[in-house]
């Protein structure tokens, strides 16, 4: 039996009349051996149409500080998967970068991979999560 260390709220909505889409994330994650006071991680995207650069582009706040700008680089609805790379980020060195990749596994279940690359370096592996529906 796997035991839980975290829990997850997750909630998408249309807001501002259907024009952007907006989703809100709370993890808790439990104490546990190598984080004894265990951690509260937070983040809002809003998700909005560049109609001049016919883009997607969330901005992504965290409760850590700092905000990324995202770009849709791809969509493969053969796939399932969509990957947004950070195109601007505040509150971090310049030129650090990040790199969310989501796959749809099922109409209840979804993988994350998020990475992130210091100033001059390759990405590198950040966490992975794979998410059922549970409600």
């Amino acid at each position: 039996m796997v035991k839980l260390v975290w829990e997850r709220e997750f909630a998408y909505l249309n807001i501002i009349q259907g024009n952007f889409f907006h989703y809100n994330n709370k993890t808790i994650f439990k104490p546990q051996e190598k984080n004894s006071k265990g951690k509260i991680h937070e983040d809002w995207g809003f998700f909005s149409n560049d109609t001049v650069d016919q883009k997607i582009k969330p901005k992504v706040f965290y409760s850590e500080g700092y905000v990324s700008e995202f770009v849709l680089e791809k969509f493969s609805s053969k796939d399932n998967e969509f990957v947004l790379t950070s195109i601007d980020n505040e509150n971090l060195p310049p030129g650090f970068r990040a790199r969310l990749t989501t796959k749809l596994l099922s109409e209840k279940k979804f993988s994350e991979k998020f990475e992130l690359a210091s100033p001059g370096k390759d990405y590198g592996m950040c966490i992975t999560n794979l998410w059922s529906k549970i409600v």
